[in-house]
């Protein structure tokens, strides 16, 4: 008798667990429909490549893991595997060289002992690959050859590159800063003991009233076009994302964490349940974005949009190791 209500016991706890996992899994797709087609007028920036800069890109990681796809965003595949790189850039421009990200840094293990909980050491586990200033000095430059520091947002897996350069300005949007420094903690995946300190110098990213493809706001960094900001609410308070074109006429759109996986854009779908809870926390601002980089990538097929976690995104941009 006991046997038998041990085993009913257990039966009825696996469909529990296989209903959560149903749920978890189960594709979402955002109704495009729902939302109205982004307005493409003629955009205030130039965009003549004859006159614009000769920008260079070199890419690097800090870091990799590896999972199904299925935990980087709802209707993945369960088989298939993504490789999620810990990623920065370095952008070289006639004016100036910015590194654009930079991925996690050297003592990151001890930051996650200080601001995570077991379970969430146990979610962000990594392959270390070597620091943005070390892969960067591996190369021909130096951080001498570096003007600033650009961050999409102030995620920990990003801000983890300051501690590399801490004399650089460091540029985000102040809605960003704002909020990490008023709600950051390792619950929401910021470590504060990054960006909070009095030494660091900081610029606030102000945006221009100039339109820039379906952005009603934008700004151009050299003034030719070359690289562009935007704004790309929703996985943080302020996050930002980047265009860059190339003499060649290659666009790229880099877009930080507003996903994680450059397939979601093409369905387009948000996190599963979980990643959303872990990273996510502004909803309605993080689809109206999805949904904005959905007809991007439709109305201009060959625009490459780069999340910052998608390693096979950045199969056609420059090594920094090749420099």
């Amino acid at each position: 008798m006991m046997l038998r209500a041990i085993s009913s016991i257990a039966a009825l706890l696996l469909i529990i667990f296989a209903l959560i996992l149903t749920w978890h899994f189960w594709p979402r797709k955002i109704d495009v429909a729902a939302y109205p087609v982004p307005n493409y007028e003629t955009s205030g920036v130039n965009m003549d490549v004859q006159k614009m800069g000769n920008v260079r890109l070199g890419y690097f990681s800090t870091g990799h893991n590896i999972s199904p796809e299925a935990f980087i965003y709802s209707g993945g595949s369960l088989i298939e595997t993504h490789t999620s790189v810990y990623s920065g850039m370095v952008v070289q421009h006639p004016k100036g060289t910015f590194m654009f990200e930079g991925g996690i840094g050297g003592d990151v293990a001890a930051k996650m002992q200080r601001n995570f909980d077991s379970f969430q050491r146990s979610i962000f586990t990594y392959t270390a690959e070597g620091t943005a200033r070390e892969q960067l000095e591996a190369s021909s430059l130096s951080a001498a050859d570096i003007d600033f520091i650009l961050l999409t947002h102030l995620h920990w897996d990003h801000t983890g590159v300051i501690e590399g350069f801490p004399d650089k300005e460091i540029w985000t949007t102040e809605d960003e800063f704002n909020w990490g420094r008023d709600h950051g903690s390792g619950a929401d995946g910021f470590f504060p003991e990054d960006y909070l300190k009095e030494e660091l110098h900081w610029k606030f990213i102000t945006f221009d009233p100039v339109k820039y493809e379906s952005f009603e706001r934008s700004l151009d960094l050299y003034g030719d076009g070359s690289i562009v900001l935007v704004p790309l609410p929703g996985h943080t308070a302020g996050s930002v994302g980047m265009f860059v074109t190339l003499k060649t006429g290659n666009r790229f759109l880099f877009i930080g964490d507003i996903s994680w996986s450059q397939k979601a854009l093409d369905i387009p779908a948000k996190r599963p349940p979980l990643g959303q809870h872990l990273a996510d926390k502004f909803d309605e601002g993080l689809t109206a974005s999805l949904v904005q980089l959905h007809h991007l990538k439709r109305k201009y097929p060959e625009l490459q949009i780069i999340p910052t976690h998608d390693e096979a995104a950045f199969k056609d941009v420059e090594r920094l190791r090749n420099w």
